[in-house]
């Protein structure tokens, strides 16, 4: 009897365990199903949300659609008119394109005859110009450029050609062999005193350089191109004549190929020109400032001299 009691006790005591861990489970059960449903819940409010956010972005959709058609409809209308403003335009323009070709044959013609008129003008002006022979334009041009020489025996002219540190002048002005040193006065408006050493001379074309230490400051004259120069063109001589500092000599070539007894392996240049002491080396210069000749001698009591031609020159320094 007590054996089924405790058999009873036992199996009752497992029962209530097992009644206990029922109800835990139920209880377990039911903690889920609440979260369940507040899960079941919050996605009924979230889909009720989105759903009026989708309402929202639709309403938003469809306000965006018709301001893009108002827009696309005011860009047609301009589109429009400036399309029927460039046809407007276009046709404009080839209207006038028959009145742009006449008026550019008129231009082109008007450009011609200013063309003719300009180029008659230039060479009218030339022409006078070629004529035009002033001395004291050429002499305020050139006679700085136009040195005093003296030695101990002699005295002359000389100037300044082809560079700054060059004399040319008369071989029977110095009368010396190169090395030897002269003087050299300036046309500076006080006559300073320099010296030049004779680097090179020629006595069979009366030619002598000087050379100076210091480059004055002054233009050297440049050589004329002497092939048209013709009988009664107009001359200036610059030169020292009886020590007349830097006196001025107009005159006219008189004559060509003149043969003379001191120098007979050159032809001279005739000049009408007086030619006193001291004028020898004197440079001789054309209507353009640009020297034709060295003065060589005068001819006693007489009315012409001579000039060595700028070609001897030219030779001469080319000899270097």
């Amino acid at each position: 009897m007590i054996a089924v009691m405790m058999f009873v006790g036992i199996v009752v005591s497992n029962i209530d365990r097992e009644n206990n861990l029922l109800k835990q489970r139920v209880f377990v059960l039911e903690m889920k199903l609440i979260s369940v449903s507040s899960g079941l819940e919050k996605i009924d409010n979230d889909n009720t949300l989105l759903a009026k956010k989708v309402e929202v972005a639709d309403a938003d959709l469809r306000s965006a659609k018709r301001d893009s058609e108002i827009k696309i409809r005011k860009t047609e209308e301009k589109l429009s008119s400036a399309i029927s403003a460039v046809e407007n335009k276009t046709a404009e323009l080839e209207n006038n394109k028959a009145d742009r070709r006449e008026l550019g044959l008129v231009e082109f013609s008007l450009m011609g005859n200013i063309d003719n008129l300009e180029a008659n003008f230039k060479k009218d002006l030339a022409m006078v110009n070629d004529k035009i022979f002033d001395p004291a334009v050429i002499y305020e041009k050139t006679q700085k450029s136009v040195v005093k020489i003296e030695t101990n025996k002699e005295y002359g002219t000389g100037f300044l050609f082809g560079k700054k540190n060059q004399i040319l002048t008369a071989y029977h002005v110095v009368k010396s062999p190169p090395g030897i040193y002269v003087k050299v006065f300036l046309n500076d408006g006080v006559y300073s005193e320099v010296l030049g050493k004779i680097k090179r001379i020629k006595p069979e074309w009366d030619l002598a350089i000087i050379e100076l230490a210091v480059p004055l400051n002054a233009e050297p004259l440049m050589p004329a191109d002497i092939r048209n120069l013709a009988v009664g063109d107009n001359i200036l001589l610059i030169g020292n004549p009886n020590k007349f500092n830097n006196s001025a000599s107009a005159g006219i070539v008189s004559g060509f190929d003149r043969e003379l007894k001191n120098l007979p392996l050159l032809r001279a240049i005739q000049i009408d020109s007086s030619i006193d002491f001291g004028s020898s080396g004197s440079p001789a210069i054309d209507k353009t400032g640009k020297v034709i000749g060295l003065v060589n001698m005068g001819m006693t009591r007489s009315s012409f001299d001579f000039i060595i031609p700028v070609n001897y020159i030219n030779s001469f320094l080319a000899e270097e």
